[in-house]
């Protein structure tokens, strides 16, 4: 039953990540003078689909595990170039290289674009939750207690990166558990920095380490934000996610990931359900 469910959420947010994602290449091509022969949300079989004006495909396939543009000059969905690919007007292989370039680029961009709406989406429709970096109070015993933090401190940065909402600061305490991590406080007006290190905890159910530094947020307010205003939130909150996803590289690449972080289809399945 729960592979069953967690094989329909991950489907039911694949597809659309997917159709967006595919968006963006065929929205580039067509902007670029690209012919596409056919855009599918899936592989093999065809289920079900239709053809529009500009003789372009659109179909939903048997396998729905993906999707491809196929533009003309193009031999299959990998995009390899045909026999006379080189020599068709219309393709993507006799495009320029910029035009290629904004092509292939357009995919990864949309799916941005489709993470910005989604979350501008709860924060006009529900609000977005602002949790003040002022520190409400101090575990005893805790890292932040042996480091010198203190509530009723602001904490401002953290390795350099500015921190604006609670949620940052947890972000950067989970990511470096037994690390040093240079937080700038905000003590009454006087600016200063506190090395900490945060204690290591280990789940054993997600296989992960992370970090504690033992402080209790302050009071947090649902904050009702207009479109204009959840849209900019929205782009400033997902560049944030993405530097968080760019760290946990610099982890993997460093060796200092968690077997926890690192997963392919089957995680992704188990977190969609």
């Amino acid at each position: 039953m729960a592979f069953g469910f967690n094989l329909l959420s991950f489907l039911l947010i694949l597809t659309p990540v997917v159709f967006f994602h595919e968006l963006g290449h065929y929205w580039a091509a067509r902007r670029s003078g690209v012919r596409v022969e056919v855009f599918s949300v899936g592989f093999g079989a065809e289920l079900f689909g239709f053809t529009d004006r500009h003789n372009t495909r659109w179909k939903f396939s048997l396998i729905p595990l993906g999707g491809y543009v196929k533009m003309a000059g193009d031999e299959d969905a990998a995009s390899t170039p045909s026999a006379n690919g080189e020599g068709v007007k219309d393709g993507f292989h006799h495009a320029s290289l910029g035009r290629k370039a904004f092509i292939v680029g357009m995919g990864p961009i949309a799916n941005f674009i489709l993470g910005i709406l989604l979350i501008a989406s709860i924060y006009v429709a529900v609000g977005k939750v602002v949790v003040p970096t002022v520190v409400g109070d101090i575990q005893a015993g805790s890292a932040a207690a042996r480091a010198g933090i203190e509530a009723g401190d602001e904490i401002i940065g953290a390795n350099g990166y500015k921190i604006n909402d609670f949620s940052d600061l947890r972000g950067h305490i989970l990511e470096n558990p037994g690390q040093s991590l240079l937080l700038t406080i905000n003590r009454g007006g006087r600016i200063f920095d506190i090395e900490a290190v945060p204690d290591r905890v280990e789940d054993k159910c997600l296989r992960v380490d992370f970090g504690r530094l033992g402080i209790v947020s302050g009071q947090g307010k649902l904050e009702q934000l207009s479109v204009s205003s959840s849209l900019w939130t929205a782009s400033v909150d997902a560049f944030d996610m993405s530097f968080a996803m760019l760290r946990g590289l610099g982890r993997l690449v460093s060796g200092n990931s968690n077997q926890g972080e690192i997963g392919g289809p089957v995680k992704i399945a188990e977190l969609s359900g």
